[in-house]
């Protein structure tokens, strides 16, 4: 790819002026369909302008939370209730052969995009403001995108605002990661007239062919969006950054690229391959398509998540930061005993720190690092005191185990002792889980998830109520139909997965776990007949 920021940032500088961006009263050809022709195409173009978007969540996000970054000799601001644009087209800037409709009248301002994350933060790549010099030249502007097929949004001295200064940045190997993203403070809070999009929840890495929509001001233009593109590399091992096959171009650095299911943004569009390519014995540039089984190798965009961990660093933002959690209890306590009248006196004792919720199977045996000298007791108290669960023979009869589900938040204690008189000791363990959980996964060849299937487990107790899938769960996501199966501690099948999603794509399951069948559940998660398939299975246990 050629210089995003080069080819536009060199052409507004020496240019000192233009044309003003009065909008064009003249009706698209017939046929036209008002979307810009991208310099690079995965396949069909799948590209919109905001007006087209029928995705309200998208369409809001474009409106309200997106901004094209132009230099501020290209902008035209004698009058505050009327800021214009001062750049050439899209087509002259470009040196575009052969330019379509759009290309000769659209003006081309903007050398990057970026997105609101929070009142006076904007999110962009680290390329496109790489100095102190360079952010005091900069205005962001809000608004920039065409209303139908004849006007741009009006703007004003509301929309428009300065490069303060640049919080965090990055551009090149850090730590071992290939990272470019910079965080700007804007002069002034942009809220609540703008809305900052929400972020990426976790830092778990995209799924492998996960849908994702980009919105940008490819070309310099005003934004435009994309829904249609896919992750074509998570980079699941270093995080650093995702590949997407998205139809955007040479101006659209630092746009941003939002996960479908939930809408959060997931990343900022960084760096991609070749956009135009020099016309066969013309002295002009041509769009490249990306057609056939291999394709283009897709563009590169830096995750949210290393720009949120190094923001936090260096501020404080209850929004963006919340506060560290405590440290979690120690997995294991070593203990020895002696006459504690099965654990009722002279207990070894310790509280360990449980959420309501929180699924605990505790003991000196069944569970990893639990071990059992003698023949062990164990008690577990409440918060209050109150006295909630006793085992003194299991594993043989000779270790303790105990399993609980924590209704409430607090300090648990643990008394540790011995049966009747004896003297005992070992190691007391214990692990624990949420109600609430979610496993990203990606299948295929799985026939109806009978083979080839990503496994995981579940504990549940006895009585309770097990909620799983792709889709009518919170944080479930699917693409390609998600067939899944549970399987009992035993190892048979107990429930399998129903269609759930208006699209018949997602599955589900209810599962309540018999009187006498607490222990380990294995779901099984493949896809329907034959097909690939993959997303987020998230459950919840009541």
């Amino acid at each position: 790819m050629r210089s995003w920021v080069t080819w536009l940032g060199v052409a507004l500088v020496l240019l000192g002026g233009g044309c003003r961006d009065t909008p064009s009263k003249e009706a698209p050809p017939p046929g036209k369909t008002g979307q810009v022709r991208d310099a690079i195409i995965h396949g069909a173009s799948g590209r919109q302008d905001v007006f087209q978007v029928a995705d309200n969540t998208l369409r809001e996000r474009a409106m309200r939370s997106s901004v094209a970054l132009v230099h501020a000799n290209a902008l035209d601001a004698r009058d505050p209730e009327d800021i214009q644009f001062l750049a050439r087209s899209m087509w002259d800037v470009h040196q575009l052969c052969d330019p379509p409709y759009r290309a000769t009248r659209d003006l081309a301002p903007a050398f990057c995009s970026g997105t609101l994350i929070d009142d006076a933060l904007v999110l962009t790549a680290g390329h496109c403001v790489p100095t102190a010099e360079a952010c005091a030249q900069t205005r962001l502007v809000f608004t920039f995108y065409w209303v139908d097929y004849y006007a741009l949004a009006p703007r004003t001295h509301e929309d428009v605002f300065q490069c303060q200064d640049v919080v965090v940045r990055a551009r090149g190997q850090v730590a071992g990661r290939d990272l470019d993203y910079a965080i700007l403070r804007l002069d002034r809070p942009a809220t609540p007239r703008f809305a900052s999009a929400p972020l990426r929840a976790g830092a778990r890495p995209m799924a492998a062919r996960e849908p994702v929509a980009v919105i940008g001001t490819s070309g310099g233009t005003a934004l435009t969006l994309d829904a249609s593109g896919t992750v074509l590399s998570a980079r699941a091992e270093v995080r650093d950054y995702f590949v997407v096959d998205a139809d955007m171009a040479v101006g659209s650095a630092g746009a941003g690229v939002y996960e479908l299911r939930g809408y959060g943004l997931a990343g900022v569009l960084a760096r991609g391959e070749l956009d135009h390519v020099l016309a066969p014995g013309r002295d002009c540039w041509t769009e490249r398509v990306c057609t056939g089984p291999v394709g283009c190798r897709g563009q590169d965009v830096t995750y949210v998540r290393p720009a949120l961990e190094a923001y936090c660093q260096a501020e404080s933002n209850p929004r963006l930061c919340p506060p560290p959690e405590a440290a979690p209890s120690p997995e294991a306590q070593d203990f020895t005993a002696t006459g504690t009248g099965s654990a009722r006196h002279d207990t070894f004792n310790y509280t360990v720190r449980f959420t309501a919720g929180d699924r605990v199977l505790l003991g000196t045996c069944g569970v990893p690092l639990a071990s059992a000298h003698g023949d062990t007791s164990l008690r577990l108290m409440s918060p209050s005191g109150t006295e909630l669960a006793f085992n003194d023979d299991a594993c043989d009869s000779r270790g303790s185990q105990v399993e609980f589900f924590a209704t409430e938040t607090g300090d648990y204690e643990v008394r540790a002792g011995c049966h009747g008189e004896e003297s005992c000791g070992g190691t007391v363990a214990w692990s624990k889980s949420s109600a609430h959980g979610s496993r990203d996964y990606s299948a295929s060849d799985t026939d109806s998830a009978s083979r080839n299937t990503v496994n995981w487990t579940l504990r549940l107790f006895a009585g309770q109520q097990l909620v799983l899938g792709t889709c009518g769960v919170p944080g479930a996501r699917d693409w390609g139909g998600a067939v899944l199966r549970l399987d009992g501690p035993s190892g048979s099948e107990v429930s399998s997965s129903y269609t759930c999603s208006s699209s018949g794509s997602g599955g589900k399951l209810t599962y309540t776990v018999p009187a006498e069948g607490g222990g380990e559940y294995r779901v099984r998660a493949g896809c329907f007949g034959s097909a690939s398939c993959g997303g987020t299975a998230a459950w919840r246990i009541q």
